[in-house]
């Protein structure tokens, strides 16, 4: 999936205790290669 800028995405936020919950996150820059690397790791 690509990803543009001001689109809302989802990411996972890690809690000191180790459990993770869903944020949204607003794209505000968009650098093709480093943003599908960041987002597919993060996913």
């Amino acid at each position: 999936m690509k990803y543009h800028q001001r689109d809302i995405v989802e990411v996972n936020f890690l809690f000191p205790d180790g459990t993770f919950k869903p944020h949204p996150a607003i794209i505000v820059s968009y650098f093709d290669e480093i943003v599908d690397k960041i987002i597919e790791s993060i996913f």
